[in-house]
């Protein structure tokens, strides 16, 4: 049985992705903001071999949920920028976006510009992308999109997704980016190797 594909969590691109969102679309609350991310990364994936955030995906009733993401952005609801209890991270994306509570589920706008800077043009073509298909979507037509696709039929509830079943139903899923990725997770897993067996003697 192969291992899931992992990748690393990129901060910086999860907080300029999100504002960039919060400035390009309409009632961006917490499950929009979850689907757009997912859809992106998907998107960008099955053409390049790899996703834009890093995030680990897990099946959720809401669908494919982009599991650190959602932590970060929930955790806005809960911290105080004003006292000692505010993480790091939290402070980042409250300094970053306005939330109006004034509805049943916080909408999310930005305070500042996006730095597209943190993003590559061919990363910018599929966030554009994503945008222009799907900005206008309402949070449930997303969800109910999301729940379409194989990643969420094919995974049992709360477990991780694996990123090989994005390739699935994706058009314009490449086998060269299939295999880069495959390729970049036995490098992974061959460092991870070397790294055990120098600490086990």
């Amino acid at each position: 049985m192969k291992m899931p594909i992992s990748f690393n969590f990129d901060f910086d691109k999860f907080l300029n992705l999100v504002v960039y969102l919060a400035s390009k679309v309409d009632n961006f609350d917490v499950l929009k903001a979850m689907k757009l991310i997912y859809l992106i990364d998907r998107h960008h994936l099955v053409r390049e071999g790899r996703p834009i955030t890093g995030d680990l995906y897990y099946r959720l009733d809401l669908g494919p949920v982009p599991s650190i993401s959602y932590d970060l952005i929930k955790q806005m609801d809960f911290d105080n920028p004003a006292t000692d209890q505010c993480l790091p991270d939290t402070t980042k994306l409250l300094e970053s976006l306005d939330i109006d509570r004034s509805l049943k589920y916080p909408i999310y706008r930005n305070k500042i510009d996006a730095d597209l800077e943190y993003f590559s043009e061919i990363e910018l073509t599929s966030i554009k992308s994503i945008i222009s298909k799907f900005g206008q979507f309402d949070s449930i037509s997303l969800m109910n999109l999301t729940h379409k696709h194989a990643a969420h039929i094919k995974t049992p509830n709360r477990s991780r997704i694996d990123f090989r079943l994005f390739f699935e139903d994706e058009q314009g899923a490449s086998k060269d980016a299939f295999e880069i990725m495959e390729m970049e997770q036995e490098n992974q897993e061959f460092v991870a190797g070397l790294s055990n067996d120098r600490y086990s003697y």
